[in-house]
C-alpha cells in the first residue's frame, strides 16, 4: 500500500503548486487558478466516473443481449 501511496502523493502535490509553476512561465494569473490543482483533480476525476459509468452502460448492455438470446431457445428433447 505505501508503494502506491507515496506516489500518488507527490503528483497530488505537484498537481498543487501547478499553478505557481505556470504563473511563472508567464501565463496570466486568473487562467492558471481556474485551471488549478483542485480543479484538474476535479475534472479527472469526473471524467474517470463518467468513463466508467459508460462502460458499465455497455456492458450491461451487452450482457443484457445475451439473456435474450438465451430465453428464446427452444429445449431440444
Amino acid at each position: 500500500m505505501s508503494l502506491i501511496t507515496f506516489p500518488g502523493s507527490l503528483f497530488l502535490a505537484l498537481i498543487a503548486v501547478f499553478p505557481a509553476i505556470v504563473v511563472s512561465f508567464g501565463v496570466q494569473q486568473s487562467w492558471a487558478m481556474f485551471f488549478g490543482g483542485t480543479s484538474l483533480i476535479i475534472m479527472v476525476g469526473v471524467a474517470i466516473d463518467t468513463m466508467q459509468q459508460v462502460n458499465s452502460y455497455l456492458l450491461n448492455r451487452h450482457y443484457d443481449g445475451l439473456m435474450k438470446t438465451g430465453k428464446n431457445r427452444k429445449a431440444v428433447a
